[in-house]
């Protein structure tokens, strides 16, 4: 698993799982332990580069959301 981008506790995770690439978006939980996934792919793609592209299209949108507060 790979997770370069972080902003704020948002982070973005790109795997393969099952023969497919997916990408994942978790905030770390205010109470508790560990991250909370708040977004995530669904099918999966057929690269890690697409997988990539989509998670970070998610990400920055998701990242504009909370500058934009």
């Amino acid at each position: 698993m790979n997770a370069p981008y972080e902003f704020c506790g948002l982070t973005l995770h790109v795997f393969e799982q099952d023969g497919g690439w997916n990408w994942g978006l978790t905030i770390e939980r205010l109470r508790g332990t560990g991250e909370k996934v708040v977004a995530y792919s669904d099918p999966p793609f057929e690269s890690e580069a697409q997988a990539r592209e989509d998670g970070m299209r998610a990400y920055d949108a998701a990242r504009s959301n909370v500058e934009g507060v």
